[in-house]
């Protein structure tokens, strides 16, 4: 028996770490990725040469783009089983590094950013079995999760999406138990608390707020993809917000 870190990366690989010797057990890729292969000896990573980023070139399709591979970083341990849920954001990006200009409101990247989804779906959930080193079941969304996701000790998994749904999968299949309309997009970790009555609640806040910086999103032309380092073209298939607010929902669990 082991004690382990497991580390899920913005490149979209997930590491498995002995806790006490650092000593680097896996590195795996869970989405597509310019990471090549790593030695798990030296620790070094590699990476794919024709996916190099150089000043006044655009090079395309580079994966994951600069919003990272994993929503919130915030993976769960449903069960205790040796299984992994992870919030998956599934966006490539061509790009060209250039001389930056500062305009206030808007990302600082110095480089024309053009987002791209990787698949038509641009976001999962991803159960994955660190034994087998592989995904035994994913659950599939149109956008990008950029929230954590929480798992309770009943085996249940919740999470939300940026169209507003905020989701129960049963951990072990990755089957769809529940679903609620929020009145915006979800992007924070939902949690469980225990209230004065001695009942268990969940617990979560919908509101899209400042998306990775971006405190004029509506000022955004979605026809121009390379807006807001390519946010534009990807938040244009955002349905409209019923309350664009920030809204604390809470529910209390059976």
């Amino acid at each position: 028996m082991r004690s382990l870190v497991v580390h899920p990366d913005a490149n979209g690989v997930l590491y498995v770490v002995d806790r006490a010797t650092g000593q680097i057990l896996a590195a795996d890729a869970v989405t597509e990725s310019v990471v090549s292969g790593f030695d798990t000896a030296s620790g070094q990573t590699r990476y794919a040469p024709s996916k190099g980023v150089k000043v006044d070139r655009q090079t395309r399709r580079v994966c994951p783009s600069w919003m990272g591979a994993f929503g919130g970083g915030a993976g769960a341990l449903p069960g205790g089983d040796g299984m992994v849920v992870l919030p998956v954001s599934r966006v490539c990006m061509d790009i060209e590094p250039r001389p930056a200009n500062y305009i206030k409101g808007t990302p600082y990247v110095g480089a024309n950013v053009r987002l791209l989804l990787d698949r038509p779906n641009g976001g999962s959930i991803v159960g994955w079995s660190l034994a087998q080193r592989r995904a035994v079941w994913q659950a599939e969304e149109k956008l990008p999760v950029l929230g954590g996701a929480l798992a309770t000790e009943s085996g249940l998994v919740f999470y939300g999406t940026l169209d507003g749904r905020l989701k129960a999968l049963d951990g072990r299949s990755g089957k769809l138990l529940w679903q609620f309309k929020c009145p915006s997009s979800v992007m924070s970790r939902p949690t469980v608390f225990r209230g004065s009555d001695g009942r268990e609640y969940l617990a979560v806040v919908a509101g899209s707020g400042r998306i990775h910086g971006m405190s004029r999103v509506e000022a955004l032309d979605p026809r121009d993809e390379g807006a807001g380092a390519g946010l534009a073209g990807l938040l244009r298939r955002l349905p409209p917000e019923d309350d664009p607010s920030g809204t604390l929902l809470v529910f209390r669990l059976p």
